[in-house]
């Protein structure tokens, strides 16, 4: 009869070997883990750089519905758009109400929307630029004011 080895890991001192492994490797991990995030929080004599915060102010143009231009293929559709224009609250006193801000912006955005088609305004692309054109034109119309941002409550194409 040859005699083999015992199985060291079915023996009862192979499981507490492998037992003391995987105990061993989860503390030396656990302990990295608290000193790298440790390194990474901000201690108490950094500077951390306070940003005055700004108010903004919401004109709400109101529902724009108009016609686009028909393409190649003549089908009429229509365009609704929402836009709300965010400026920064400043203390400058320009003169303006907020209807008289909301029909200026108004005037300034159906001139500009009647002269698109649907290809002008299709896509992420199209939106994007269509929203940089409005925050322009609505920076040339309130010259006093800070425009942050056009929103866009509704857009839709039918």
């Amino acid at each position: 009869m040859t005699d083999s080895p015992p199985d060291v890991a079915k023996s009862g001192k192979g499981m507490k070997l492998i037992a003391v492994l995987l105990l061993a490797g989860f503390v030396a991990g656990a302990v990295a883990g608290i000193f790298a995030y440790k390194a990474m929080a901000p201690t108490q004599t950094e500077k951390v750089e306070v940003v005055e915060k700004v108010n903004m102010v919401q004109v709400d143009v109101g529902r724009i519905t108009l016609s686009l231009q028909a393409g190649s293929g003549g089908i009429q559709r229509h365009l609704l758009v929402n836009p709300i224009v965010l400026l920064e609250d400043t203390d400058s006193e320009d003169g303006l109400s907020a209807d008289e801000m909301k029909a200026l912006l108004r005037d300034s955005f159906v001139e500009y929307l009647s002269q698109l088609s649907v290809r002008d305004v299709s896509g992420s692309a199209g939106m994007s630029i269509m929203r940089s054109e409005l925050k322009r034109r609505a920076a040339a119309r309130l010259e006093d004011r800070t425009v942050s941002r056009i929103l866009f409550q509704d857009f839709v194409i039918q």
